[in-house]
């Protein structure tokens, strides 16, 4: 695969919108990131170039294999995949505003400004022709003549025909009939200015220390992994597709990478599976300073109205259920926990969000998606992990498994994973290291254990697939997960069962698609991960694992173990570890940093938005100041103004203007003197306002100058364009009270 670059020069405005609306006063806003920068998002770009080649198809070219190269129905992937396209040299400019987050001056909305502008629009009566009523609709654009690349990634045969593709590649987004949307599209290869170059295919070697990563393997037989997102993830989950993803990321996708850079390396895949009964992909979850965090157990339960506590079933007893009467608990699932330094309980959620979309119809007279019928086109609903969050998870083995398992993660910086995977969504930075098992903390608070008798917590760290012995189906009977579990634990003989059970289980549907054959995998019920089994026992038992090492330890059962099923981690549950009714932990937000200050001459960026928000500035400045000027004025200013306006427009110097009023009211006459008094005034106010300097110290920047002279001007003409509304509106008001 080699990698190219698409760069999109934009010949007129463009609107390319996701269907959200981030601003009520905007009916149609562009695509933009957390920061304000605009994008074209990698599936527009994608559709856009599948109808172009489909184009090409229907003038004969029958040699592009459209279905080879941009996918198709079923699941089928295209070689080819394409990135957002961002506006150029995003990766620094962006650099530039996560140095300044705290800065003012980068606000998002002022990076937006910068590159985009509202544009209004009306429907028009053919009859009147005037506006009709309502019709006013207003939209967001991106500037002409902006461009913006995007990373394309392709074998080598088809760079030929995706020139080809590429050359009929003209028009895109909203209202590409109506003027917007002309682009100019070229695919060259990747630059090779150091500043400019896109990361994808370099060695990541600074981000993994492989001898770190070699000590922990022969040490622990564990590869720990993060994963960072780079852009937002989309994991399917069997009951909504993608319009619900799972909010963690699947053992089998890493799985997935692995097999991918085997192949891609000529490696034989089958004899890596042959020889790999011993590997344990876990699934990824949320990261919270260097540790792995877990579903929320099912003992546990969030009390209505009351978001500070939790109550732990595992510690529940007759004299608290009592005390509990008046409380009414609900069941917590889907938000992650994990433990502080001093044991206090840490939760977590990962942040989701929503993307839309769209597929235009087949018939292409149509123009656009209507979304009434299938073959009208359809507007359709994305739900994916939001892109900033980091992953964590590790893999079990040989280590000499473990080894090349290490060796596939670190071949290249960024890898794509998930759903839509070739166009926008599931860009992922992995990085090797050693990691900090949960267990560590769990063991801080537990108190001296009990002299007889002996109490295990054992929790799903993810969905389990269990078998019933009876009928061999996929079950989600307790009693075949508690065969399961006693076969992992050693606890073969009747007298090592426990004397009792407590059960607090959560059931979900899992599924899959295997890439390879082309088919999807059975979907089939199974214990949901933050199950919980308390075993009671009077007599400590034979246990196949020694839970005085690190405080605890996991087992694995059931199906499907290699793609991160049937995780299980065995504690011992102590009588004075914890409270039934107990307190979240929450972490004391650092204070904000300082708003440091931002040379413009040192910064491309700031120098540019310093500019825009200046112009708006003194604009605003003008109005507000526009307010005091006394209403006894208004009736001798009226002309004054008027005439101030025209010299504002016909003048280019602020000496040059000065002159000309004095000549426009030189006569010496009373009404002349009059007006040149009120003049004088305005003139006055103007040279009398420090603008510059409280520009800077607002946005707390340096190394900026306006300039004086037209700045004088602009804030004059503002001054005066307020005044004239003002004296309008007065004398409006007048009449109507004479009436």
């Amino acid at each position: 695969m080699k990698k190219y670059e698409l760069c999109i020069q934009l010949l007129s405005d463009l609107c390319v919108s996701d269907g959200g609306v981030y601003n009520s006063s905007l009916d149609m806003d562009i695509c933009h990131d957390e920061y304000g920068f605009p994008y074209i998002p990698g599936r527009r770009i994608k559709g856009c170039l599948r109808e172009c080649a489909q184009e090409l198809r229907d003038w004969g070219r029958e040699d592009i294999d459209i279905e080879k190269m941009f996918g198709g129905k079923k699941n089928a992937k295209g070689t080819i995949s394409i990135r957002n396209a961002y506006v150029n040299n995003y990766d620094r400019l962006r650099e530039q505003v996560v140095g300044h987050r705290n800065s003012l001056l980068f606000h998002p909305q002022n990076v937006l400004s910068h590159y985009s502008y509202i544009r209004t629009q009306t429907a028009v009566n053919k009859e009147t022709g005037t506006a009709k009523d309502k019709s006013l609709r207003v939209m967001r654009v991106a500037k002409k003549d902006l461009v913006f690349v995007a990373e394309v990634e392709m074998e080598e045969e088809y760079k030929s025909q995706f020139d080809d593709i590429v050359a009929v590649f003209h028009y895109m987004g909203i209202s590409r009939t109506r003027g917007l949307g002309e682009i100019e599209v070229k695919c060259q290869p990747v630059s090779s200015d150091p500043e400019d170059k896109k990361a994808g295919n370099q060695k990541c070697e600074a981000s993994t220390d492989k001898e770190a990563v070699k000590r922990q393997i022969e040490k622990e037989g564990c590869l720990w992994y993060s994963v960072y997102l780079e852009e937002p993830l989309i994991c399917k989950s069997v009951e909504g597709g993608e319009s619900r993803s799972l909010d963690y990321i699947q053992g089998s996708r890493i799985l997935g990478i692995v097999l991918q850079q085997m192949r891609e390396a000529g490696e034989s895949v089958e004899d890596f599976l042959g020889a790999a009964q011993e590997l344990f992909f876990s699934n990824a979850y949320l990261e919270e300073a260097g540790k792995r965090l877990t579903e929320v157990p099912a003992t546990y339960y969030s009390i209505k109205d009351n978001e500070g506590e939790y109550i732990d079933r595992a510690y529940e007893n007759e004299g608290n259920k009592a005390q509990a009467d008046s409380w009414q608990m609900n069941g917590m699932k889907h938000c992650y926990v994990g433990k502080d330094a001093d044991g206090s309980t840490v939760k977590k959620c990962v942040q989701m969000e929503q993307r839309y979309h769209h597929r235009r119809p087949e018939d292409k007279s149509i123009g656009r998606a209507i979304g009434t019928r299938d073959d009208l086109g359809v507007f359709y609903q994305v739900s994916g992990i939001a892109a900033g969050q980091s992953f964590r998870g590790y893999v079990r083995g040989a280590a000499k498994q473990l080894q090349k398992v290490a060796q596939y993660l670190s071949a290249r910086e960024y890898y794509s994973i998930g759903t839509s995977r070739s166009a926008e969504y599931g860009k992922v930075r992995i990085t090797l290291g050693p990691g900090k098992n949960e267990a560590d903390t769990e063991r801080a608070d537990m108190a001296i254990p009990a002299e007889t008798g002996i109490h295990l917590f054992i929790k799903l760290e993810s969905p389990a697939i269990v078998y019933s012995r009876e009928n061999v189906m996929s079950s989600v009977e307790v009693k075949d997960l508690v065969e399961e579990v006693n076969a992992a634990l050693g606890l073969k003989e009747p007298a090592d069962q426990p004397d009792s059970i407590e059960r607090f289980v959560n059931v979900t549907t899992v599924g899959g698609y295997n890439v390879t054959w082309g088919e999807r995998k059975p979907t089939v019920e199974a214990f949901d991960k933050g199950t919980v089994l308390i075993y009671h026992f009077e007599n400590p038992p034979a246990l196949s694992l020694d839970l005085k090492e690190n405080g605890g330890n996991s087992v694995v059962i059931g199906e499907r173990n290699l793609e991160g099923y049937g995780e299980v981690s065995v504690r011992e549950l102590l009588p004075g570890n914890g409270r039934f009714r107990n307190k979240w932990y929450s972490p004391p937000k650092g204070s904000p940093a300082e708003n440091e200050r931002i040379n413009v001459k040192e910064t491309e960026l700031a120098d540019k938005i310093s500019q825009d928000i200046w112009k708006e500035y003194i604009r605003v400045k003008a109005q507000v100041k526009a307010v005091s000027f006394s209403r006894d004025k208004f009736k001798k200013a009226r002309a004054v103004v008027s005439n101030l306006l025209s010299i504002c427009d016909e003048q280019k110097t602020w000496e040059k203007l000065k002159d000309a009023v004095n000549q426009r009211f030189e006569k010496n006459t009373k009404r002349k003197r009059e007006k040149k008094e009120i003049a004088d005034d305005i003139i006055e106010i103007v040279e009398n306002e420090k603008l510059s300097g409280e520009f800077c110290t607002i946005y707390n920047i340096c190394g900026w100058e306006a300039d004086e002279d037209q700045s004088k001007k602009d804030y004059l003409k503002a001054y005066l364009i307020e005044l004239r509304y003002r004296i309008r509106e007065h004398e409006k008001k007048k009449r109507g009270n004479l009436a």
